[in-house]
């Protein structure tokens, strides 16, 4: 129960850590990019009409880089730490209970688990503890299809090929049609993270976490009176 608690703490304190450090360069990346376009403006008003779009289109691709390029390696290294956060907790949790607890979940490694490292970790701990919960949760779902973009930005610099990849390709195209939008493909199909996609995956990320150590630490409590 006691490591259980500390390694609780320990995903709460990283996710604090995530959410402050991406407010922090969130806020730096757009007052850079307000004064960038000011300087640009102001450069702007001292070539002559008929060569203004010649300078803009020569600086283009600096004002692609505040405003697109910029914020989305930004976003994608939010995602692959809060994976990362869970899977790392996670995997610790089950080393404990294999060490701890009886009956004793079966290793990540075993062959009749399936998808990643946190699905495998969720489904040997739910054999023996009711984790239905989180799994029946949209967090989850959110969780798992977040998973599939991280892979994809690891695995193929964030391109979703539309047959390779069609999907999770067909599943990011819904979610553009929804009222909340915090991902999108672009025209060479590579993934563009939108603003509040960070907070977006930190929560998710940080309500799968807690919601299975808590359950584990109920159940715990009820096995124990």
């Amino acid at each position: 129960m006691i490591i259980r608690g500390f390694l609780h703490t320990l995903a709460e304190i990283q996710f604090g850590t995530l959410r402050e450090y991406s407010e922090l360069m969130e806020k730096s990346i757009k007052e850079k990019s307000e004064e960038h376009v000011q300087e640009l403006n102001a450069l702007a008003d001292e070539y002559p009409d008929d060569m203004k779009q010649e300078f803009w289109d020569y600086n283009i691709d600096g004002l692609h880089q505040f405003y697109n390029d910029y914020p989305n390696l930004l976003r994608s290294s939010i995602l692959v730490s809060c994976i990362t956060n869970v899977e790392k907790t996670f995997i610790r949790l089950l080393s404990d209970l294999r060490e701890n607890s009886d009956p004793i979940p079966v290793s990540r490694n075993n062959r009749k688990l399936v998808g990643s490292d946190i699905e495998k970790v969720v489904q040997s701990i739910g054999e023996i503890i009711d984790l239905s919960s989180t799994t029946d949760s949209k967090p989850w779902k959110d969780l798992k299809f977040n998973i599939k973009i991280r892979n994809r930005v690891i695995h193929s610099n964030g391109v979703v090929h539309p047959k390779k990849h069609e999907s999770l390709f067909k599943m990011i195209k819904e979610f553009e049609k929804r009222k909340e939008q915090y991902i999108a493909l672009n025209q060479h199909h590579e993934i563009i993270f939108l603003e509040g996609y960070s907070e977006q995956i930190i929560v998710t990320s940080k309500n799968i976490v807690n919601n299975v150590i808590v359950t584990i630490q109920q159940h715990e409590k009820l096995k124990n009176i």
